[in-house]
């Protein structure tokens, strides 16, 4: 298990990843559980249902490849025969600034230093390069309690290319990246790597494609919930709320 505290101006409140179930005390007080393995209702808690494809890497180096879809194995390997190499990055602001670049173009949230500050020792970035420039890049939350390894965030330094031939250099240096570092948690002794959630029964074609994507390693889909403290549910409706009136005011100013 991973406890710890997180800021979302203004708010500062308590994160706890990977538990069996929420704490009844901690009801009381901004609160949020991650992936929690209870999958039933909990006083004080709203339960919001999660999925997420878990790889067990007790397996063999030989097993994990020979889980994975034929196109994603063969994809691994062709990404090895094109010298695309594994490594870790340890700088906090260059994952950063890689993913606020990918996040501009894919119209997704972009990341501050200080929430990856939040979670300290716990993070483990890695990236694919090709001649030591970057091509892909993960960003883990590592918990060696639990003996899992979770995608958080993951970027690519290509954007919206035109070119097929660096998108397909894209995709296959992700599964690469994806495959090596299984093996990398595995040597660092941990047990299950987790792909970071799974859209079961969406409707939406990118989170189809992004589920796809993912099948492609094998895995097991695994049910589990995040609970959100009543307190804390609150206080992020009532933020909403002011956000929504403060953007309303700014739009008829």
């Amino acid at each position: 298990m991973i406890d710890l505290q997180v800021r979302s101006a203004p708010l500062r409140y308590n994160v706890h990843w990977f538990h069996e179930r929420p704490r009844p005390r901690t009801a009381i007080g901004l609160t949020l559980y991650m992936q929690c393995r209870c999958v039933e209702d909990t006083p004080g808690f709203v339960r919001r249902p999660f999925a997420t494809k878990l790889i067990d890497l007790t397996a063999n180096e030989e097993s994990l490849l020979a889980n994975c879809r034929h196109n994603t194995a063969y994809e691994i390997k062709r990404a090895r025969r094109e010298d695309i190499r594994f490594a870790l990055e340890p700088r906090f602001d260059m994952f950063v600034s890689v993913f606020n670049e990918f996040a501009r173009v894919s119209g997704l949230v972009p990341l501050t230093r200080s929430a990856l500050d939040d979670y300290g020792d716990h993070i483990t970035i890695t990236q694919a390069t090709l001649h030591e420039e970057p091509l892909v890049m993960h960003c883990y939350l590592v918990d060696r309690q639990a003996s899992r390894a979770r995608l958080l965030y993951s970027a690519s330094t290509f954007h919206n290319t035109e070119e097929s031939a660096k998108r397909y250099l894209i995709g296959r240096a992700n599964r690469f990246l994806h495959f090596e570092d299984m093996l990398y948690f595995k040597r660092c002794g941990l047990h299950v790597y987790d792909l970071g959630g799974y859209a079961v029964d969406t409707t939406d074609p990118k989170r189809q494609a992004i589920n796809r994507f993912k099948d492609g390693f094998g895995g097991t889909l695994k049910g589990e919930s995040h609970f959100v403290s009543l307190p804390l549910g609150l206080c992020r409706r009532t933020m909403a709320i002011l956000g929504t009136l403060r953007r309303g005011r700014h739009h008829h100013a």
